[in-house]
């Protein structure tokens, strides 16, 4: 583990030993204090956006392992707000620090910045990841069930950062895994094709009465981001209409459900004021364990500076490589352009027209389609194999 850029950087294994040390700082904590594994060491906290939770916890978390946290807007007091590359800020930084947690939007951002740091890079939250709060939320369930294996989770919202990483954290959890998104609001291509994989313990629904039926774990986030008054609110809130946990809603889940929330809450939107604080004690113990697994996550990626052994492991790439041309799916073998929209779908443009990618199928648009191509006639979609085919070895 070099980084934590995104769940699917950690191996099953990583994910527990990540769980396990924060248990036990934790434990520390609650018992007088931890150990200084931090001392000497400065921990970079570079902000693009605002934050309560990540960055008040991680100020507290590297404050209470003995080492320096040092906050900076990355927006306002940094030259990258004016201009200065990504490359450039990483190559100084890593000069200056031992380690350096960036909460920014795009996530080709944050892993340029670690290409170049030379040092350990936190993701603190991306529009396409939040690592972080998923492995609290892991912790959280884990804590009140004693285990992960087994237990049914169920995501209701956007198929944003917090899905994609609520998936793959599940699945390498051994959780079973439901997300339930409204058509047009699909986790990432890449993360449906990762939860391929793995085969019936994932399920990509669009009703919420089907996702939370017998569901251990109900979580969700706020999926109205729009500023009030806006057509994207007003749009959000159409196209969310019957995505909010009520009561009614999780009769369907388990008497025990547990209801968890990566706050800050709209109470009324994605999730009523009555099971808000009805599961208020499960969603406070998920924000303050934010505390625990950051400084877990210090902790493992500074271990050889620290002195903390770090567990063996046998890496397994948490990627596969699948060769996509005509025998399963590309009307040609060429790709001639490759674009992620912000709903998920990959699109390729080919010289047999413009493919839609869902992480199972493709759908080729072509002149019914508004693309004009020649050859290519009509819609049509190819299903693909059930399962991956090619690993991707180690380079």
């Amino acid at each position: 583990m070099k980084h934590l850029l995104k769940m699917s950087d950690l191996t099953p294994d990583e994910v527990a030993h990540i769980l396990d040390v924060a248990d036990e700082l934790k434990a520390q904590q609650k018992a007088g204090g931890t150990e200084p594994l931090l001392k000497g060491k400065s921990v970079a906290l570079m902000f693009s956006k605002n934050s309560t939770r990540t960055r008040t916890s991680f100020e507290v978390g590297v404050y209470q392992l003995g080492g320096l946290g040092n906050y900076m807007n990355a927006a306002t007091e940094l030259q990258s707000g004016r201009g200065e590359p990504v490359k450039d800020t990483a190559r100084v930084l890593g000069r200056y620090y031992d380690c350096v947690v960036w909460r920014t939007y795009r996530q080709s951002d944050l892993e340029e910045f670690a290409e170049f740091a030379g040092v350990p890079v936190i993701n603190g939250l991306t529009d396409y990841a939040h690592p972080c709060q998923v492995l609290a939320d892991l912790m959280t369930i884990r804590e009140r069930r004693g285990a992960l294996a087994g237990q049914k989770l169920c995501f209701v919202g956007d198929g944003s950062n917090m899905a994609n990483s609520l998936i793959v954290g599940g699945l390498l959890s051994g959780m079973k895994v439901d997300c339930v998104c409204p058509h047009g609001y699909r986790p990432a291509a890449d993360v449906l094709m990762f939860a391929h994989k793995y085969g019936s313990a994932f399920r990509l629904l669009e009703d919420p009465a089907e996702g939370v039926k017998d569901a251990d774990v109900v979580v969700t986030a706020v999926w109205n981001t729009a500023a009030p008054g806006t057509s994207e609110s007003e749009s959000r809130l159409r196209d969310f209409a019957g995505f909010q946990l009520t009561s009614g809603l999780l009769k369907a889940a388990k008497p025990d459900c547990m209801v968890l929330h990566c706050l800050p809450a709209h109470r009324g939107e994605e999730i009523s004021t009555a099971v808000f604080e009805a599961h208020a004690d499960e969603i406070f113990t998920e924000a303050e364990n934010r505390l625990h697994v950051q400084k877990a996550v210090l902790a493992v990626l500074l271990a050889v500076l620290c002195g903390i052994p770090a567990r063996a492991v046998e890496l397994e790439p948490a990627y596969v490589r699948t060769v996509f041309d005509q025998t399963n799916g590309l009307p040609t073998d060429e790709a001639n352009a490759v674009l992620q929209t912000r709903d998920g779908y990959l699109w390729v443009g080919s010289y047999g027209g413009l493919l839609r990618f869902d992480g199972s199928e493709f759908h080729n648009f072509s002149t019914e389609g508004a693309i004009a191509t020649p050859g290519c006639s009509s819609t049509k979609t190819a299903s693909l194999p059930p399962c991956p085919v090619r690993k991707r070895t180690a380079i």
